[in-house]
């Protein structure tokens, strides 16, 4: 199964080795495949961002916006996991998510 991260979350106010966090724990504990979801003309600079943060070590792809199915971590309302950013204020709330759909 996938997890899809929007790609707009990786950036601030969210807190990228948190990011880095999710991604770990969803591909080691639970088995999901990682997908960062950007639109087409930013995943260049998503992919760079990731790599110089060291958080891209977890992240299987970077794909378009809606053509992947699975678990959705997002700001938007048809997301499974509705958060405005991932931090450590909420990554607990995220990593229990996570745990449910695994």
């Amino acid at each position: 199964m996938n997890l899809i991260i929007d790609g707009h979350l990786t950036y601030p106010p969210s807190e990228i080795m948190c990011v880095r966090d999710v991604t770990l724990y969803s591909t080691v504990w639970t088995e999901f495949d990682v997908l960062i979801e950007i639109e087409k003309q930013y995943r260049d600079h998503v992919w760079r961002h990731l790599r110089a943060s060291g958080a891209y070590d977890y992240v299987d792809a970077i794909v378009s916006v809606d053509r992947e199915p699975g678990l959705k971590i997002s700001d938007r309302p048809r997301s499974n996991i509705l958060v405005t950013k991932i931090a450590c204020e909420n990554l607990n709330y995220i990593i229990n998510r996570i745990k449910r759909f695994g």
